[in-house]
């Protein structure tokens, strides 16, 4: 609370004895919230003891006379099954037109990176339909009208395919990975307590994680969508504060919009500080699941990134390494748009390796509508573009990058004059920009600029560091104090590289970078050198890590580099360390690496309890939760374990890069040998 202001609950037990219990907690803000207490049985009476003495402003204390709650578990379980539909519906909807595309004539393995498109793009578009014409129709009925239309054209077209050949194996096993993991991130957001001193706690918009963070940013689209508001209407303003409608992306609002309307949901003119309940009326938890589905879909990125640069089996390897690595999973279920942004940027690569760089910069400039944090990625592409080693002349080279440039502008511009229309200081991406110069989030000197410099570097790739210095650690705090050491130690997995991966997933991956920086040096720097120092001379907002601020992008290109490296350079020891890593015991681990995360700290704060408000919601939560992530580790060990590391050949159909960069051995993306089927093979 707000400094002078204090409550507290006294108990008088049947000794007579006086006990205080306080509510201790961060400033909750113009918002009731629930304060659940389980009394004592021997409780005689209570009373409410409370002090208001800030002299802060917006510092009143309110509070309500005590009542006596049950849980009704009937209630628990009808929100239960509106969430698994709900999830059910979301994975549906998003999944299902990107395989109808990808099964509706043979395609490549690689293709299914270009599949995650149709069923997000399509959403988005029926949600800004709704935005266009919503003081025309009423929402729901808009909003279900669309759906029902887009379900009848899925079921359409899917049904008379029933008979045909089922796609390929490793599609199906990662599609339905990514949904045990939605699954697992669902039930995970459904635990209706989380960390101490948890972001939003108790209330609808919960982040499930410490910081200053906030998950919500995009529901304030869904929220103009619903109520039919200007961008740059004062609510607007209240809504982005200190931000604006056009500082980050509307994709992944608009996608969210058509779905939480339908739901009935009674979206809130004001911010969303209702208590939390596991399916509220507010929509807040459709939109979680909307997020959570959507995340997933870089998982089908992964696979066709390694099939293209390998084969399908190490496409499958690349699939699990991310997929399993506890940064993939915490950023399923943390709601923010910044993972399939970072896909996006992979998807814009396989493009531009196609040769087709038009379509390239238009795919990058969607991740960019997701999360702005996309546009970081563009000078390495365009580079890319430019060092290629194929046989063109720089004229014609410099063409090429310009129908990259080209295509992201399409889609850049238009929604940079959406934020000049309205000019104010904080109206645009400007801010930004001054990322360049700021240290610490304040405008830097050369010795504060150095040292936060350094603190990126070595909390984002020298294991541990974040937790062993004593530095400021302002954005792995709450927002009110200093957090325990364990929940500290819980943003190892979101904020340094090597516990993102996994500990199994970094030792694999750090002498497969070594051996690629070693024998295509040009490649790696292009593909990871170049883009981690460009991050961490730009990030001065905080120096606790790049990873979950800018580092999406980098994360999946690392192990693209390292698979790649591994499939072209065999010998002993990549057979050995392959051996280990594909053991079901290394997966088991995992999976453990993984509950721990998503748990540890959030069980240490409390145990479910079946006699609390939400305990059997609870309790059926941790153990779906679990089940799911089971389901999802057994499956991948299932279709890996078979395949001995000495097995993992080149295939034909996916042959590995065999274009040299001047004189260095083999690259990633200098190769044309094998081009996703919707794009063209450049004429030899």
């Amino acid at each position: 609370m707000l400094a002078g202001n204090q409550l507290e609950l006294e108990l008088r037990r049947s000794e007579g004895v006086l006990e205080r219990v306080s509510y201790n907690i961060h400033h909750v803000g113009e918002a009731w919230l629930r304060w659940t207490i389980l009394l004592p049985s021997d409780t005689e009476a209570v009373r409410i003891l409370a002090t208001d003495a800030t002299t802060g402003a917006g510092g009143w204390l309110g509070f309500s006379q005590p009542f006596t709650s049950h849980p009704v578990i009937g209630d628990q379980l009808w929100s239960l099954l509106q969430l698994t539909a709900t999830a059910c519906l979301s994975i549906t909807l998003l999944y299902g037109p990107g395989l109808i595309w990808l099964g509706s004539r043979p395609r490549t393995l690689p293709a299914l990176a270009f599949a995650i498109l149709p069923g997000p793009l399509l959403l988005a578009a029926l949600g800004l339909v709704r935005w266009t014409v919503g003081g025309v129709f009423p929402p729901a009925t808009l909003a279900r009208s669309g759906i029902g239309l887009l379900l009848a054209w899925i079921g359409w077209k899917a049904w008379p395919r029933r008979a045909d050949a089922p796609l390929a194996r490793e599609v199906r096993i990662v599609v339905a990975v990514g949904a045990l993991l939605s699954g697992f991130a669902v039930a995970k957001a459904n635990v209706s307590f989380g960390p101490k001193d948890e972001l939003f706690q108790d209330r609808v918009s919960r982040t499930l994680a410490l910081g200053h963070s906030a998950s919500q940013i995009s529901f304030h689209v869904v929220q103009m969508v619903a109520h039919h508001l200007s961008p740059y209407s004062d609510q607007a303003k209240l809504y982005f504060a200190p931000w604006r409608f056009a500082s980050r992306g509307p994709l992944t609002g608009l996608l969210a919009a058509p779905l939480v309307l339908a739901s009935g949901a009674i979206v809130p003119f004001d911010h969303p500080t209702h208590p939390w309940r596991p399916f509220d009326r507010q929509g807040f938890a459709v939109y979680r699941i909307a997020c959570i589905a959507l995340a997933s879909m870089a998982g089908w990125v992964m696979l066709a990134a390694g099939a293209a640069l390998a084969s399908a089996q190490w496409g499958l390897v690349a699939a699990a390494t991310a997929m399993l690595a506890p940064f993939f999973v915490h950023g399923i279920y943390f709601s923010w748009p910044k993972l399939i942004a970072g896909a996006f940027v992979l998807v814009s690569f396989l493009a531009a390796r196609g040769q087709r760089p038009f379509v390239a910069g238009v795919i990058l400039a969607l991740g960019y509508l997701f999360h702005p944090m996309a546009s970081l990625s563009a000078p390495f592409l365009a580079a890319w573009l430019v060092a290629q080693p194929c046989e063109m002349r720089w004229s014609s080279r410099l063409i090429v990058v310009g129908w990259f440039c080209a295509g992201a502008l399409t889609l850049v511009v238009p929604w940079q004059i959406v934020g000049r229309l309205r000019p104010d200081e904080t109206a645009d991406q400007r801010i930004f920009v001054q990322y360049f110069f700021f240290a610490d989030n304040a405008h830097a000197t050369w010795p504060t600029w150095w040292k936060s410099r350094w603190n990126n570097f070595a909390n984002t790739f020298v294991p541990g560091y974040l937790f062993a210095t004593n530095d400021a650690r302002e954005t792995v705090d709450v927002a009110y104090g200093a957090s325990d050491r364990w929940v500290q130690a819980s943003f190892l997995y979101w904020n340094t590289l090597p516990f993102a991966l996994g500990l199994p997933g970094f030792l694999l991956i750090v002498p497969a970078i070594a051996q690629a920086s070693r024998r295509a040096f040009a490649a790696t720097c292009v593909a990871i050198v170049g883009p981690a120092l460009f991050l961490i001379v730009y990030w001065g907002a905080a120096s606790t890590g790049l990873m979950r601020q800018c580092g999406h992008a980098l994360f999946l290109s690392i192990i693209g580099v390292a698979i790649w490296s591994l499939s072209t350079w065999p010998n002993a020891w990549r057979d050995r360390a392959l051996a280990i890593f594909l053991h079901p015991a290394c997966f088991a681990w995992r999976g453990f690496e993984i509950a721990l995360m998503a748990f540890g700290t959030t069980l240490l704060n409390r145990r479910p309890d079946v006699a609390s408000l939400f305990g059997w919601n609870d309790v059926i939560s941790l153990a779906a939760a679990i089940a799911c992530l089971a389901a999802a580790v057994i499956l991948l060990i299932n279709v890996t374990w078979a395949q001995q590391a000495s097995r993992f050949a080149p295939s034909p159909a996916f042959p590995p890069t065999r274009i040299e960069l001047k004189s260095s051995p083999p690259s990633p993306a200098c190769s044309h040998a094998h081009v996703p089927g919707p794009y063209r093979r450049p004429a030899s």
